[in-house]
């Protein structure tokens, strides 16, 4: 394009990346690897973080992470009460630019920020860490899931799977492999509720 035919009306403010469309800007978040996506944009600005819940098809990948992931991370820490003694409201995921408590006592984690993930897969060092908490997290908030991978997680249980399906009846693909506690009510669980689903690795 001509940066001569690009003019900048007497009223823009900001950089450029501020003059973008909220739909173009989407689309280049989208292209961002998962650790840039799931750490650093939401960091930004209040309005690059109000964006990651517009991202749609977003894939929630572990596999950077170093170590078992917090379940918070997934569905949100519950802050302190507030200066005057007394419980503020849910706040259920508003936090300032900085990625602080505003007033309230529930500050949501990725599953909250990114409510149209589509997959989800865990990573080498977290595999064993990973517990029903952190299946229900993504099964309570993110009720568009088609693919999910939780291979090698020993610790989760057929509850987990149970309500994956029932919330999540999109799922297409699905990986626990060598999950151990696992058993035939989780398959027929998904199969019973997941009607779309092709692939399915227990």
């Amino acid at each position: 394009m001509d940066s001569k035919k690009i003019k900048m009306d007497e009223g823009d403010e900001g950089p450029p990346i501020s003059w973008l469309p909220p739909e173009i800007l989407c689309l280049i978040l989208f292209l961002l690897d998962a650790k840039t996506l799931m750490v650093a944009v939401p960091q930004v600005c209040k309005f690059w973080r109000s964006m990651c819940q517009e991202l749609r098809g977003v894939h929630l990948d572990f596999r950077w992470w170093d170590g078992p992931v917090p379940v918070e991370v997934l569905s949100g820490w519950r802050a302190l009460d507030s200066v005057d003694g007394g419980d503020g409201p849910e706040n259920d995921g508003d936090v300032t630019d900085g990625g602080q408590q505003q007033n309230g006592n529930m500050v949501g984690g990725l599953c909250k920020l990114f409510p149209h993930t589509r997959s989800f897969t865990t990573g080498n060092g977290n595999k064993h860490a990973v517990k029903d908490e952190h299946l229900l997290a993504l099964a309570e908030k993110c009720l568009g899931l088609t693919h999910a991978s939780f291979a090698w997680c020993g610790n989760m249980t057929d509850a987990a799977v149970i309500a994956l399906a029932d919330k999540c009846p999109g799922i297409t693909d699905a990986n626990f492999r060598f999950c151990r506690n696992l058993t035939d009510a989780a398959v027929i669980a998904l199969a019973d509720k997941c009607l779309g689903i092709t692939h399915a690795n227990f």
